[in-house]
């Protein structure tokens, strides 16, 4: 079994065990900061940037992971496709063409590991996938548009060097924690027993006066999965491309349930 297979296999196992994972250079950014009084009204602003930004996204991403028996893998590369406000594709490669690809619009998630001949198309409104919404989820996540509700800033908090904002929604509970330029600094999620991811934002590009998420990590909350994604190009499109989104699984693959899928994910990842 070649090398590329067995990290496509293990990005897969994080990126299904903690979310459900070419064009102008990036130019990594700092952004001024602010007093506490201004971070909600700029954070608010910045966001809605990115939210209109988001409606067709193409990038292109170098992936790290890490997973239990496995430990830190070769960097892979990867393609995304976003369109806001839920809805996205992530297509990990390997030496042989794909290794992983997902796609997921609203409550509905279609994922496939071409190499073990594994696929999964699920609802979260009639299957178990631990989380509602995955679609909205995984755009929230890689364009940075956490929304908190207008009643949760009354009860935001003050450290010094972040602002902490609590609240709830059908998703599970959300801390989103704004640093000190008024941009998300880390998300923690958590959805029942079943989910508990914490996302970094470890650095930003500046494209044209918008900050737009240039390095994210990815944790659960034990740590033993991690995926670091450094986002390498992106281009900003008018509409998005329909076929840019869409996974289908191939004839002769018999989709499994999500909890099967993530179980016979996390065997192949362990061997």
């Amino acid at each position: 079994m070649t090398g590329g297979a067995r990290s496509g296999r293990t990005t897969l196992a994080a990126v299904a065990g903690l979310a459900v994972a070419a064009g102008c250079a990036p130019h990594p950014a700092a952004f001024p900061t602010l007093p506490v009084e201004a971070r909600p009204a700029a954070y608010r602003a910045a966001l809605a940037r990115r939210e209109a930004l988001g409606r067709a996204v193409d990038a292109q991403l170098t992936v790290w992971a890490r997973a239990p028996h496995r430990g830190a893998q070769p960097a892979m590369n990867a393609s995304l496709a976003l369109a806001g406000p839920d809805a996205f594709r992530l297509r990990v490669a390997s030496t042989f063409g794909t290794a992983f690809d997902c796609g997921a619009r609203g409550d509905s998630i279609v994922a496939l590991v071409p190499g073990l001949r594994l696929g999964t198309a699920a609802d979260a409104r009639r299957d178990s996938l631990g989380l509602r919404g995955p679609g909205a989820l995984g755009f929230r996540v890689f364009a940075a548009a956490w929304r908190p509700p207008e009643q949760a800033w009354s009860a935001a908090r003050d450290s010094g060097d972040r602002l902490t904002v609590r609240w709830h929604d059908a998703g599970g509970s959300l801390r989103l924690a704004i640093g000190p330029d008024g941009l998300p600094a880390d998300v923690e999620l958590e959805s029942g027993d079943s989910l508990a991811v914490r996302t970094r934002y470890r650095g930003w590009d500046d494209h044209d006066g918008v900050a737009w998420p240039a390095v994210i990590e990815i944790e659960s909350r034990d740590g033993e999965l991690k995926a670091r994604c450094r986002i390498e190009g992106t281009h900003f499109r008018d509409q998005p491309a329909a076929q840019r989104l869409e996974v289908r699984l191939p004839h002769g693959i018999e989709p499994l349930s999500w909890p099967a899928f993530r179980r016979a994910v996390e065997a192949a990842s362990a061997r």
